[in-house]
């Protein structure tokens, strides 16, 4: 008698059948377990397992957790980069025309600048600097630490820039922060938004020596 008309010669135990009666792929490993604890006698040999079995074993205690994010440092050094030529462009008091203004930056472009009204295109944002230079010639966005935070699930960017900008007015060098704001369209990474926050100011460096001198001068008098 062969092996199939011995097992179905014997009676079949309601675990084995509901493991057959199954529409899920069960690994062959623990239907052999469910045979050893139903029918007595000689255990069989160990069941051949797959390459996928071998590389993955099947283990009920197994807890798969979420593989971390990559870091990108290229990435968000390049973001960090990017967004320093619009501080170039502020600085060297650039006047872009529809057909050079940088291909990253996004047709909706817009820029909140604290104390001023709101930009509602890059074209706007620089005439808007440009008017910050003429009444202060020595306007000057110096860049200290710059940080990018990413995240590739939403598609979105933000690089933080702490900033100082002497000669606003003559004399004064105010701290403020930088906020440029991208997204990926279409596999590109596009500036959208830019929001300044101006901080507190205190006198340049230069003008609190000059004082100093002035002080010294005049008590040696």
């Amino acid at each position: 008698m062969s092996s199939q008309q011995e097992l179905s010669s014997k009676a079949r135990s309601p675990l084995l059948d509901s493991v057959a009666g199954c529409q899920h792929d069960f690994p062959r490993c623990k239907v052999k377990n469910f045979l050893e604890e139903e029918q007595p006698g000689p255990k069989s040999s160990e069941c051949p397992m797959t390459s996928l079995e071998i590389l993955n074993p099947p283990t009920e205690d197994k807890k798969f957790d979420p593989a971390p994010e990559p870091d990108q440092p290229g990435l968000g050094q390049e973001l960090i980069d990017t967004s320093c030529i619009c501080v170039e462009d502020i600085n060297h008091r650039t006047i872009h025309t529809d057909t050079t203004i940088p291909e990253f930056i996004d047709p909706s472009f817009k820029g909140i600048l604290s104390g001023h009204s709101n930009a509602t295109n890059y074209h706007d944002f620089l005439e808007i600097q440009q008017g910050i230079a003429n009444i202060d010639p020595e306007y000057q966005i110096n860049v200290d630490p710059a940080f990018a935070d990413i995240d590739e699930r939403t598609g979105h960017a933000c690089v933080y820039m702490l900033v100082e900008t002497p000669g606003r007015p003559v004399g004064i060098r105010r701290d403020a922060v930088i906020l440029w704001r991208w997204m990926k369209r279409y596999g590109w990474w596009l500036l959208y938004k830019q929001v300044g926050m101006r901080g507190m100011g205190c006198a340049a460096d230069h003008v609190q020596e000059e004082d100093l001198d002035g002080a010294d001068a005049k008590a040696a008098l």
